[in-house]
């Protein structure tokens, strides 16, 4: 599949997602972004490397410069957003979005729809919010793994440390976006993803 066919099939499923409502992704409502979160959004675009910029290698200055248009995104899209807040991964989301679609706009569109699958909580301002979104989720998750890969299972509980709660949300919106191919459905379906991840590294 061609990368425009792609970004087309994303887009499509993007507006025809059900949870996708708002007609231009942003309708702009003038949030204020404060500096620490555009410090934390510069910071990771700094670390946003070429190929996830571009799918290749490209010359510094063009790198230098996608960073910066993506990073203008991710304010715009914020900038709009009034229950959302930005986490870490999400540059890498963004950056992917914006590679194989190539329009600010339907970009933006595809981002959005991408956060909101599993659960949109994970990215909620408000902390209970995020705490019992990402709880929800890793316990889903554990349930899995028991059942797909009981040794799996038994190697987490037998740790001093709970570590679903901690990593499931980087799945979700960073090491998830590195590990499937681009060919993948905009839908995602994170959770056997997730576990089949782990039992491939466990096992």
């Amino acid at each position: 599949m061609t990368g425009a066919a792609r970004a087309d099939q994303w887009l499509a499923a993007a507006v025809a997602s059900k949870k996708f409502e708002r007609p231009d992704a942003v309708v702009a409502k003038n949030q204020v972004v404060s500096e620490e979160i555009h410090r934390q959004v510069d910071m990771d675009m700094a670390r946003t490397y070429s190929k996830m910029l571009f799918g290749h290698q490209a010359p510094e200055n063009e790198v230098v410069h996608r960073r910066q248009q993506v990073t203008n995104l991710m304010i715009k899209w914020l900038e709009g957003e009034e229950t959302l807040t930005y986490m870490q991964g999400m540059n890498h989301v963004m950056a992917t979005c914006f590679r194989e679609i190539g329009e600010e706009n339907a970009a933006m569109k595809v981002f959005d729809h991408v956060i909101r699958q599993a659960d949109e909580n994970l990215f909620h301002s408000d902390g209970d919010k995020f705490f019992a979104a990402n709880q929800g989720l890793a316990e889903k998750l554990r349930e899995m793994i028991g059942k797909e890969s009981p040794k799996v299972a038994e190697r987490l509980a037998e740790g001093d440390i709970d570590y679903l709660p901690m990593l499931v949300q980087n799945w979700l919106i960073d090491i998830f976006l590195h590990v499937l191919p681009t060919e993948a459905d905009m839908t995602l379906h994170f959770l056997s993803g997730c576990t089949q991840f782990i039992c491939n590294w466990r096992d």
